[in-house]
């Protein structure tokens, strides 16, 4: 019997930037040029507490540091006009095991979704983009919902759209506004860290931390 089923899991919902693709080192650094652009001293640091959040807060937040003339409209098209030419150039770059554990999940009949902040189109084009859309039984972004990370709600529409109570699925996630929603949600949280690591709030809510999706497949699913 695997760890899979010794938890009691039927389920299992994905994050998507940070998770299954390695894009937020490309925004973290394209957030600079924007900030350049547009006239504004965006660091690091600034850059990462965009992570995970969606548009309206990460616009309060910034507007916090800079004034309220600050555009997230404005800064977000900047970001796909300097992101662009590098997925076109080299693709969608995928998390190391990513796809090996999608296919090993379908192989097994195990339902999976993808539960992300990102608006539909975005969401859509990364899945499309990448071939990785197959996987998917359930598509859920944050047009589908009111609340966005880190209430439960993207996570509770997934459980729900895969036909599973909450508590049946594993989610995959690598910010701790990802585990929070998570563990809100009821789901069983599991983290691996891209840009952000756990905080001490988050070590209270993540049922496990992993190295890479290679370390959550050998996990789970070693005989």
């Amino acid at each position: 019997m695997t760890q899979f089923e010794t938890l009691g899991l039927q389920g299992v919902i994905f994050d998507m930037d940070g998770l299954l693709f390695d894009t937020e080192v490309l925004y973290m650094d394209a957030w600079l040029r924007v900030g350049e652009i547009m006239g504004y001293p965006i660091t690091m640091e600034i850059a990462k507490k965009t992570i995970a959040r969606h548009s309206l807060e990460s616009e309060r937040m910034l507007q916090s540091f800079f004034g309220p003339a600050f555009s997230i409209a404005e800064a977000h098209r900047l970001l796909v006009e300097q992101v662009r030419p590098y997925l076109m150039k080299h693709g969608m770059p995928e998390k190391a095991g990513a796809r090996d554990l999608l296919q090993l999940l379908r192989d097994k009949g195990i339902p999976i979704a993808l539960g992300t902040s990102n608006g539909r189109p975005v969401a859509l084009a990364y899945l499309m983009g990448s071939g990785l859309i197959e996987y998917f039984g359930a598509i859920v972004t944050g047009d589908d919902v009111e609340h966005k990370k880190p209430a439960p709600d993207i996570f509770l529409k997934a459980a729900a759209e895969l036909g599973l109570a909450p508590e049946r699925c594993i989610v995959l996630e690598d910010s701790p506004i990802g585990i929070e929603a998570a563990y809100r949600a009821g789901c069983l949280p599991a983290m691996v860290p891209d840009l952000l690591g756990p905080t001490e709030e988050t070590a209270g809510q993540v049922w496990r931390v992993f190295g890479s999706l290679v370390e959550v497949r050998e996990f789970l699913f070693a005989e």
